[in-house]
């Protein structure tokens, strides 16, 4: 196998690309979005990529999504496939990319390759979705993990780390179930669920910075003031977190390799609520590529 930096710089330079691409598209359209996960950190922490990261992370409301969605489809350079969730029979992740098919990869660490007829196979870029929280966040949390749980039945292998405890057990069941239900059905309702509270109406009422952690979702009235990842909700980091408005409105900027990229101006608290000390840096062992094993 290649050792890790023969072919990080290849990757960063996908990276940047893809990147560029969308950055140039959502300038173009007036669309917004932010930086996200792993590049949100390294742009804070190094201002530039994580050195041993391999993908992109950004994240946007559902409308600016839709918006990037159908105008990247349409403009983007072609060597850059719009890989929509909804958009093939196989489940993956409830996660649109875009892949970077001038760079292709031996094999990854999630393996499966032919199953997914090789569209992971590429440096990838992740949308991540930002809808409304509503009243019911709780129980809404819960029907999109059982949904997950239903799309998991659509992959070759399965991964049941993703679950603890009584959901296990309920995850190895549905997942038997959702094989017998369309892919395509599963996501159309999981869209429908995390879309339920949109457009209810905005507060954007003032709120400290560690409100998203202790507000009482089972309280009267309405959590619109805040978004919710609902995307990314089977991962640890994201399970039940919210993150208020205002964390979205305004203009900011943090630096990747020497240009500026939309971040949110709250990103300290962001990144304090997902991983803590974020300033630190992981344990040696701990500084790998997550995705690529090798490249072609």
């Amino acid at each position: 196998m290649q050792d890790t930096l023969s072919y990080i710089e290849q990757i960063h330079e996908s990276n940047r690309a893809m990147l560029d691409e969308v950055d140039r598209i959502c300038k173009a359209h007036g669309i917004r979005y932010y930086l996200h996960g792993g590049t949100l950190l390294g742009a804070a922490r190094h201002k530039d990529f994580i050195p041993w990261d391999d993908d992109i992370d950004i994240i946007m409301p559902r409308k600016e999504y839709e918006k990037l969605k159908k105008a990247f489809i349409k403009e983007a350079d072609k060597r850059f496939l719009f890989i929509a969730d909804d958009g093939y029979d196989q489940f993956f992740d409830f996660i649109s990319k875009i892949a970077d098919t001038s760079v292709s990869y031996a094999r990854t660490s999630y393996g499966d390759e032919d199953f997914y007829e090789g569209r992971f196979s590429h440096p990838t870029l992740d949308f991540f979705v930002l809808d409304d929280a509503g009243k019911g966040h709780k129980w809404q949390l819960i029907r999109l993990k059982l949904l997950y749980s239903l799309a998991m039945g659509h992959r070759k292998h399965i991964n049941y780390d993703k679950f603890k405890g009584p959901m296990k057990a309920a995850a190895f069941i549905l997942t038997r179930i959702g094989k017998l239900i369309p892919y395509k059905n599963i996501v159309k309702a999981y869209h429908k669920v995390s879309m339920e509270a949109n457009n209810k109406g905005t507060k954007n009422r003032a709120i400290s910075n560690t409100d998203a952690n202790n507000l009482d979702l089972n309280s009267s009235g309405s959590n619109v003031d805040y978004y919710f990842i609902s995307n990314e909700q089977p991962h640890p980091h994201y399970w039940g977190l919210l993150f208020p408005k205002k964390w979205f409105e305004d203009d900011y900027e943090l630096t990747i390799h020497g240009k500026n990229y939309p971040a949110s101006r709250y990103y300290d608290d962001w990144l304090t609520m997902v991983y803590g000390d974020w300033r630190t840096l992981p344990p040696k062992d701990q500084q790998k590529p997550q995705h690529v094993m090798e490249l072609l």
